[in-house]
């Protein structure tokens, strides 16, 4: 795999650039497409090549396009990224999907894949919590380090989110191995120069999803960790200031909402009618 050097210098441009950029879940009703079913047995290794991408593309996006089909026992699913934006979002953050035949519950269990650097810090509490309300963090040596080498391991293992109460995340990794037993296959490609991503998923309900009916809920998402930078903190040298009248200001702090948006975040939703 290509190491990607993490720079401060150049992540605090990328920040207050891509902060400019506008990346909303879609608003409104949710669209329904019937993708198309198929007779032919994909092999699952995350590349195109068995895939019509004209008859199987269901949303073009900006940086990300997504194919479905479907026969009687599965359906299958292909993200490929197409932008250096979204390939970075993903390998940070990672690449949520969400399956369900129960609109109010569609969030409710999610699979991570590849799991995201940024994810796999929560397996150390304090070093995410550092991460989550240190304004510095980005500046420490260490920790950009400690990011590159976690990078390396998205691959590795699968994150599961799930929400029990049906909003409060749930988060643990498990080996690719869990999933297969119920015949599910998740496969990515990350040789090439942006991640191509590819499932099959058993519509008989054995999967970790559980659905088994026509309609299909499903949602694709990049959810950023929920920052909480402590804005009431002493001067940090990483901090940007500014001198007017008075002296030294401090600027004002980002918001949350203005952080995930520069890190990708995003949640994309359609009903898959798979009659």
């Amino acid at each position: 795999m290509i190491r990607r050097k993490f720079n401060f210098n150049v992540f605090a441009l990328f920040f207050l650039l891509s902060a400019s950029l506008i990346f909303f879940a879609a608003c409104g009703s949710t669209s329904t497409i019937t993708p198309p079913e198929t007779s032919d047995t994909p092999v699952i290794d995350g590349s195109l090549s068995d895939w019509d991408t004209g008859e199987t593309l269901i949303m073009p996006e900006e940086g990300i396009n997504y194919y479905a089909r479907y026969d009687e026992q599965n359906l299958y699913l292909f993200i490929e990224i197409t932008s250096p934006f979204r390939d970075r979002t993903i390998r940070q953050s990672g690449l949520i999907v969400y399956l369900s035949d129960n609109e109010e519950e569609r969030n409710k269990t999610g699979v991570g894949y590849p799991s995201g650097s940024f994810n796999l810090l929560r397996e150390n509490p304090a070093v995410f919590n550092d991460f989550l309300t240190e304004s510095d963090w980005f500046s420490k040596p260490a920790n950009l380090d400690m990011l590159e080498n976690l990078e390396e391991q998205i691959f590795d293992r699968i994150l599961i989110v799930e929400r029990p109460d049906g909003r409060n995340p749930e988060y643990a990794f498990v080996d690719q191995t869990r999933i297969e037993v119920d015949g599910m296959q998740i496969a990515a490609d990350n040789r090439s120069r942006y991640i191509s991503l590819e499932l099959k998923i058993p519509r008989n309900g054995d999967s970790i999803y559980g659905f088994n009916g026509n309609d299909v809920w499903l949602g694709l998402a990049v959810e950023t960790p929920s920052f909480r930078i402590n804005t009431d903190s002493d001067y940090s040298p990483t901090m940007d200031r500014q001198r007017g009248i008075y002296g030294n200001q401090r600027q004002r702090q980002p918001r949350r909402q203005d952080i995930s948006r520069s890190l990708g975040e995003f949640e994309k939703w359609v009903r898959l009618d798979l009659r």
